[in-house]
């Protein structure tokens, strides 16, 4: 028996070994669990060092953090998404939130908005847990490489420290693989587990449609398990969509569907992502490193998955017996899938890849192990020097992130605390306790650019927004009921508002000061 031989054999042994009432002998072999559990403590400590010392978690780094916050706010004053104001998402998000909009509502906004980003902090950290329990009887080198390129995935990095959806897409994606795939990483047959898989990944999709993609590789492999599975899985599905989304979907039927479903097909951008910023994004580089060389990402990305599939087949003969195993195959469509989804979208943020970062990991992981059958020693310290580079990449660039700026004291100078003001950016509003659109006589516009798109027929920040005739209605109603306006650039700038938008503006309101970036407007006494 060769050496190559050898390690692959062992290390199916390793994944196949049971104790005599079929139970795996060591639910978590030592070598990925203490990988595993330090590499979620580093990445805990990365987030919480940006969170405390940068003052991510009290200053203001993101627009939809306080969109999704905010939801939460408005659900625990009875205010509902689709029926009061435009929600271009499910509604898990809201549902989620309304806990922390609750607390929020007891002590302060700001409370309530920072704690809800520490809980996101844990869930990433929760994220590497599940996919270490997945990949658990893999090679340590294997156990490494996934849980790394998890942690420390750039993409990943950039969703993990705020109230995003990305972190939580992918917990419920990993916790529903973890009731199909049983030790030896194939599909199951318990038709119980397929269907709290199933609820699992139908409560991933209540919080973006993006959870429908591994809910579809899925349900093929549920198919290939019979009909019990299949109906089983489906149906869990099915359930846990109806439940969360029907009672929205009843108040307000023909809002939730425009909102949730036409507007996210049709929508443009002005602002459109380049493929080239795309691919070279998510192979974790800056999208502008390279210029705007479309040629250069597209041969890295053929060489991923030239080395993917070389080991593929070097894998098949070294050892014809052992087969790709069912997990594997599920990760590589994934990958696929949600990487063609992110080319072909409308718009596209860094932050998206937070997504695609689960089934990359999962995907280099086994091709790690795979690649382990040539030169075993030299290939384990080429994985464990390329982890360990990715690990201090990522922390270089969160230690050389500047500060960021605490709530601006200039909203707590302008505005009272019971003032009315519609925003651009609700976290500053949210941490300077000024949020109060669940005021009764106050517009509920949670989500301007999400409004813009409803109201524009999909686009937003373009020209043709000033011309859209129930934009431009709504823009006037705002501007009527509110006692302040906090804009991301000048008013004459912005696209959005209109001719009659912007004359009402002028002569109503006054631009009191500027702070980090925020042009912050009031009404005049006189008005």
């Amino acid at each position: 028996m060769t050496n190559a031989e050898g390690t692959t054999r062992t290390h199916d042994t390793q994944r196949a070994q049971v104790s005599e009432n079929g139970l795996p002998a060591e639910p978590w072999p030592r070598p990925a669990l203490w990988l595993t559990a330090c590499t979620a403590i580093a990445l805990g400590l990365v987030l919480f060092y940006e969170g405390i010392h940068l003052g991510y978690f009290h200053g203001l780094n993101q627009v939809d953090d306080g969109i999704y916050y905010g939801e939460g706010v408005m659900l625990a004053h009875g205010v509902l998404p689709y029926r009061s104001y435009v929600d271009v998402q499910p509604p898990g998000m809201v549902l989620l939130m309304a806990p922390f909009g609750l607390l929020g509502r007891w002590t302060s906004n700001r409370t309530g908005f920072e704690i809800a980003r520490v809980f996101i902090v844990f869930v990433s950290m929760a994220n590497i847990g599940l996919l270490g329990r997945l990949i658990r009887r893999r090679h340590w080198v294997g156990v490494l490489v996934g849980v790394v390129t998890l942690g420390f995935y750039l993409d990943s990095i950039s969703a993990d420290h705020t109230v995003l959806l990305e972190p939580l897409l992918v917990f419920g994606s990993l916790f529903g693989f973890l009731f199909v795939f049983d030790d030896t990483e194939s599909a199951t047959t318990s038709a119980t587990r397929w269907l709290i898989a199933g609820a699992i990944l139908g409560l991933t999709t209540s919080i973006k449609l993006w959870g429908v993609f591994p809910l579809l590789v899925l349900l093929a492999f549920a198919a290939m398990r019979g009909r019990r599975c299949f109906t089983h899985f489906l149906g869990g599905a099915a359930t846990a969509l109806l439940v969360l989304c029907g009672p929205f979907l009843l108040l307000a039927p023909n809002a939730f569907s425009r909102e949730v479903f036409i507007v996210q097909v049709t929508r443009a951008h002005a602002g459109y992502a380049s493929e080239e910023f795309r691919l070279m994004n998510l192979l974790d580089a800056p999208g502008h490193a390279l210029g705007k060389t479309l040629w250069l990402p597209i041969a890295l990305w053929f060489l991923v998955a030239l080395i993917i599939c070389a080991s593929i087949i070097l894998q098949r003969r070294v050892d014809p017996s052992r087969a790709t195993t069912n997990l594997d195959i599920t990760a590589m469509a994934c990958l696929v899938i949600v990487t063609a989804s992110f080319l072909v979208a409308s718009e596209f943020d860094s932050h998206y890849g937070g997504f695609l970062a689960p089934f990359l990991a999962l995907v280099l992981s086994e091709t790690a192990v795979r690649l382990l059958t040539l030169v075993r020693s030299l290939m384990t310290i080429a994985m464990v020097v390329a982890s360990v580079v990715i690990f201090v990449f990522a922390v270089h660039l969160v230690a050389n992130n500047a500060k960021e700026p605490p709530p601006t004291t200039a909203l707590d100078r302008i505005f009272p605390p019971t003032a009315c003001v519609v925003s651009m950016n609700y976290g500053p509003l949210i941490l300077a306790n000024r949020y109060n659109l669940y005021r009764q006589n106050c517009p509920h516009v949670l989500d301007i650019y999400g409004t813009e798109l409803t109201d524009g027929n999909g686009v937003a920040v373009s020209p043709s927004d000033a011309s859209a005739p129930k934009l431009q209605v709504d823009w006037l109603d705002w501007l009527h009921h509110a006692d302040g306006l906090v804009l991301v650039s000048p008013s004459w700038t912005y696209v959005g508002i209109g001719p009659s938008a912007q004359t009402y503006l002028r002569s109503h309101f006054s631009l009191e000061g500027v702070s980090n970036g925020l042009y912050i407007y009031s009404r005049t006494e006189s008005s």
